[in-house]
């Protein structure tokens, strides 16, 4: 079904409402100016960067047979209220918000899988219209997706642990297939040129692949502190591959230089130079949650 497309009317309004209980909000800069309205409020919408376009599931799907509600959309949310939902008819189908949309909005990225047992998996790759580009059969259920920032890359973590693979697709081709936990999605430098496939599981390794070479360098997170059973809160990596900061430990090309126990969340510069570590590291304590440290790496070593 399709409510107003905003390329045909820019400024209408649908009376219309997503198949959501979530009511509509607003969009603001980070100047508290409205720039804009989605349909559907929600903590599931996957809004990108640009704000040009959120994305998520409306309807409600339940694996027991016969049971009401047995409607799901894709659904795809524009800053004029407008909004498009895209019905998925098999009814066997699922899929567990873990869609994905490119920092441009040009491009957004789906699972679906058999709900009942897991037969068959699919990633499905829609543009900003709503309209299905691709699609392609995993072998499980996918657990996160994430799209590089050029919008070129797609690489997602399935679901089963005793399956779990980080796959890395440009143009629905496969490109590679990671041994990698679940749980946590893949991360992307913000130049594209790298992706790490993190295992939050002590004495486990955290892949990260040149996107270019296919070169593939590992970091194991045993010293990283790992809260509760998740695994380390965050990676990040710089734009040469060199500095991957995991929880609250930063390595240099694979090797731990520093770490600070009472943090969980970590941020690097682009070129490497600077790692902020934050969030407090016990788990249902909050304090110290505006307290953060800032280290500067050498920069013979970084970028």
């Amino acid at each position: 079904m399709m409510v107003y497309s905003p390329e045909e009317q820019p400024n209408a309004v649908s009376e219309l409402n997503p198949h959501s209980n979530g009511k509509s909000c607003f969009l603001y800069d980070l100047y508290g100016t409205t720039v804009g309205q989605l349909a559907v409020a929600s903590k599931d919408v996957k809004l990108s960067r640009d704000a040009s376009i959120g994305v998520v599931q409306t309807g409600y799907r339940s694996r027991v047979p016969n049971y009401h509600g047995n409607d799901m959309y894709f659904c795809f949310l524009y800053p004029d209220g407008t909004f498009r939902e895209v019905e998925i008819e098999e009814s066997y189908l699922f899929s567990d918000f873990s869609q994905a949309v490119s920092q441009d909005g040009s491009i957004s990225a789906w699972n679906l899988y058999n709900g009942h047992d897991y037969s068959e998996s699919y990633l499905l790759i829609y543009d900003k219209f709503g309209n299905r580009i691709e699609q392609t059969e995993v072998p499980s259920d996918i657990d996160c997706i994430s799209i590089s920032p050029n919008s070129e890359y797609v690489a997602y973590t399935t679901g089963q642990r005793d399956q779990s693979s980080g796959l890395l697709i440009r143009d629905i081709q496969e490109l590679i297939t990671i041994a990698t936990g679940w749980g946590r999605p893949p991360v992307f430098s913000s130049n594209s040129r790298f992706c790490t496939f993190p295992d939050g599981y002590i004495y486990a390794y955290s892949s990260i692949v040149n996107l270019h070479t296919l070169e593939q360098q590992t970091v194991s997170n045993e010293r990283s502190f790992l809260p509760g059973t998740n695994g380390a809160s965050t990676i990040c990596v710089s734009n040469s591959g060199s500095i991957v900061a995991m929880g609250n430990q930063v390595y240099n090309c694979g090797e731990p230089i520093f770490s600070n126990n009472r943090y969980r969340s970590n941020a690097i510069s682009p070129n490497g130079y600077f790692v902020i570590l934050y969030g407090d590291s016990r788990r249902g304590i909050r304090v110290n949650n505006n307290q953060f440290a800032l280290y500067c790496t050498d920069k013979t070593v970084a970028d």
